[in-house]
């Protein structure tokens, strides 16, 4: 017979982004398999730790110490790496942070579910219906201002409808409303802190430097209340050359890169051209086309004619740079599960 058994404790670690929903989504298959978690929550949202750790500890039916929830930073997860208590680590956050743990988990083999970043690609054929396109597009840019790792912060434009894109993108991002998410009034609200306002802006100045040609120059909010806060309005840079770091790099901020195709083929090379592999978008009205690209794009999501709909049943993760293994669904359980083979010999049994 073969069985599975919970693998032991899992080292859970959320990102400050969504440490609700991205510690949850590892946490549910870890308890669900049977494995009992030390939760790392962000020190940056240390009061929303606070929250869900009563949560936890008021919820009926699960015994005290099966789940444990920490705040703390690099120190924590080095511990939890490390220790030779702890088999399975589910990551959530960067590509470069993913990297170094893995290795430093390499010497007692530990097993590694690593959710990391993207450079999502939306590839928009010229057959698209506009009007969806600009809507998702602009979401898919300003959901989380930007920080999201399911941005959609590529967009691979054909030439038929480049021109029509651009003017509506543009007209579009200029109006949308930057202010405090408590303000029903706003459509974005501001990045994490000053510094990340900063990091951005640089990486923006960076590429007009090197030849992106500026759309929409949105930037840090200096007027009024706003420039106490980190507020960043969009941007909407037009590329040439794809191995600009503002097209290769996770820029985590309300960054979009717009590059123009004129074939199948060039639009499946140009959205490729990443070491990331999370998620991508195909809009085209075609019967086949946009399942036969949504083929060849090398992510583990891909939507056709709609972004970031992502449900609890299907699996979820990244190719290249954006992962290993699979959260949600039934492959979501793999990483906390051992797989025991069970051999019996009928001739040894007493009967």
């Amino acid at each position: 017979m073969v069985i599975r058994e919970p693998v032991g404790v899992a080292g859970i670690f959320a990102p400050w982004n969504a440490p609700i929903a991205l510690g949850i989504r590892s946490l549910a298959p870890a308890l669900a398999a049977g494995c009992t978690a030390t939760v790392v929550l962000p020190q940056r949202t240390a009061q929303i730790n606070a929250l869900v750790a009563e949560v936890i500890a008021g919820a009926e039916g699960l015994p005290a110490g099966i789940v444990n929830v920490v705040t703390g930073g690099r120190e924590c997860i080095a511990g939890l790496v490390e220790s030779p208590d702890v088999p399975v680590i589910s990551f959530t956050g960067s590509t470069k942070i993913g990297r170094e743990i893995s290795a430093a988990g390499a010497v007692r083999l530990k097993r590694f579910g690593l959710e990391l970043g993207g450079k999502a690609p939306m590839i928009v054929f010229d057959d698209a219906d506009l009007v969806a396109v600009l809507d998702k597009v602009v979401a898919g840019l300003i959901v989380f201002a930007g920080q999201f790792c399911m941005t959609g912060s590529r967009a691979i434009v054909q030439k038929g409808i480049s021109e029509r894109f651009r003017a509506a993108l543009a007209d579009r991002l200029g109006k949308v409303r930057v202010g405090p998410a408590s303000e029903a009034s706003s459509d974005m609200g501001p990045l994490i802190d000053r510094a990340n306002v900063a990091r951005v802006d640089q990486m923006v100045e960076d590429a007009i430097a090197a030849g992106a040609r500026v759309v929409v120059r949105g930037g840090p909010a200096t007027d009024g209340p706003l420039a106490r806060g980190a507020f960043y309005r969009p941007t909407l840079l037009e590329v040439a050359d794809s191995s600009l770091p503002i097209v290769q790099q996770e820029v985590f901020g309300p960054v979009l890169t717009m590059q123009v195709f004129d074939t199948e083929a060039e639009a499946v090379a140009l959205a490729n051209h990443s070491e990331y592999g999370l998620s991508a978008s195909v809009w085209s009205r075609d019967v086949d086309r946009p399942l036969r690209v949504a083929r060849a794009v090398q992510a583990g999501t891909v939507w056709i004619n709609d972004w970031a709909t992502i449900h609890d049943q299907f699996e979820e993760g990244g190719y290249k740079q954006s992962g290993r293994g699979r959260l949600r669904g039934a492959s979501g359980l793999d990483d906390f599960l051992e797989c025991k083979h069970i051999a019996f010999s009928p001739g040894a049994i007493a009967r």
